[in-house]
């Protein structure tokens, strides 16, 4: 929804559709990197760093 804030103020505010686009994608790049860069490092932790644990304990913790 920020987003669209963020849009539409821009918009009032008279500036070109191209600072618009821009703003809008400079706003969203952070999060986007943030997300992708966190569903990364959960995968690979995941993928090779997972404890060699009998099932057994396992199903107990959960």
């Amino acid at each position: 929804t920020w987003v669209v804030y963020t849009i539409w103020f821009i918009t009032k505010a008279g500036w070109p559709y191209y600072t618009t686009t821009l703003a809008s994608v400079l706003g969203l790049l952070p999060g986007v990197l943030l997300c992708s860069g966190c569903a990364v490092a959960c995968w690979v932790v995941h993928r090779h760093f997972r404890p060699a644990e009998p099932p057994t304990t396992v199903a107990t913790r959960d």
